[in-house]
């Protein structure tokens, strides 16, 4: 159990020093597109959970048990890229659209 522990120690590890980084790059690359009204804490948070979900759905798109998955049918990689995308871009936007209503029932 100790050396389960430690390898689940090391795999988050390395997950997080991954991740970190393109979440960094997806926060600098819509931070000056988000209304101020946005708190820098919550585009961070966002950011780092499109990491995690693009990860995930590529992981499960592609790779099965490690192995690139080979079958008849083939992942259509840019349509996939695609519907990420703008996965992404609406996220962005519906969390511009909650704090700019928050901020205008608070009348500021």
């Amino acid at each position: 159990m100790c050396t389960q522990r430690a390898v689940a120690s090391r795999q988050q590890s390395c997950r997080i020093a991954r991740y970190v980084p393109r979440g960094d790059l997806i926060y600098q690359t819509v931070q000056d597109a988000i209304p101020a009204a946005v708190p820098d804490d919550d585009l961070r948070v966002v950011s780092q959970a499109m990491v995690g979900a693009i990860n995930e759905v590529v992981v499960q798109n592609l790779f099965a048990n490690g192995e690139l998955v080979e079958t008849d049918k083939s992942v259509d990689l840019d349509r996939l890229a695609r519907l990420l995308n703008r996965i992404v871009v609406a996220s962005y936007v519906h969390l511009a659209r909650v704090h700019l209503a928050r901020e205008s029932a608070d009348g500021k």
